[in-house]
């Protein structure tokens, strides 16, 4: 469980737009570690395909941190490729193709024909 001073501050970045990164930082902190596992148990079946959408948004975030680790940092994928490695995990993967652009976890070209795993938040992650 998050402890009160934690949930506020989690709560207060959350409505702040743009603040993902931060929400992610106190996400991997030592104790938020045990409710991320405890999110994925919660939100994957025992293939880890995401059996339930969060409503919460830091939920949300972690299973897209989890979906973004599909991905092979440095390789550039296509629309295609990102659809095909997705659907393994989830039947809405249109959506969920554009929160991890949104949320940063992915980035693409301004035309929408190359993706790749956004290093700078998967540094953020570990």
């Amino acid at each position: 469980m998050i402890h009160a001073v934690e949930s506020t501050k989690l709560a207060a970045l959350i409505s702040e737009k743009g603040r993902v990164d931060d929400i992610i930082k106190l996400n991997n902190s030592g104790a938020m570690n045990v409710e991320k596992d405890e999110v994925l148990k919660r939100y994957l079946d025992a293939n880890g395909v995401v059996k339930a959408w969060p409503g919460k948004a830091q939920n949300r975030l972690v299973i897209l941190e989890y979906l973004a680790s599909k991905f092979e940092p440095g390789k550039q994928y296509s629309e295609q490729e990102i659809n095909l490695i997705l659907m393994k995990y989830l039947d809405d993967y249109v959506t969920r193709r554009r929160d991890l652009i949104e949320y940063h976890f992915l980035t693409r070209t301004d035309d929408g024909r190359f993706y790749w795993v956004n290093q700078q938040k998967q540094k953020n992650a570990d």
